[in-house]
């Protein structure tokens, strides 16, 4: 958003994702609506969400910090990004 919002505030955007008060039961309730009205109501569809990070150094990439790396094992400085895939379960006929 701060890339293509004119005149944005970096410092208003970290408030937003840090302190507003916003529902995340609200906002998985929606993406669930979302991808049944454009898959259909299908028990083979399903959406799978995962985290990953990312081994960083240096101070040149977004949200670098001490955390866990599952990867590593351990904790050290990393970037973790959160995914999401749409995938369809296989039925053996």
């Amino acid at each position: 958003m701060a890339e293509v919002v004119p005149d944005s505030d970096d410092q208003v955007y970290q408030h937003f994702m840090t302190e507003s008060p916003w529902s995340a039961r609200a906002l998985l309730d929606q993406i669930a609506y979302d991808v049944d009205t454009a898959f259909g109501d299908s028990e083979d569809i399903f959406l799978v969400v995962d985290e990953s990070a990312f081994a960083k150094k240096g101070r040149k990439s977004v949200g670098v910090a001490r955390q866990w790396n599952g990867g590593l094992g351990k904790v050290d400085n990393c970037q973790v990004g959160v995914f999401t895939a749409l995938d369809a379960a296989m039925r053996q006929l």
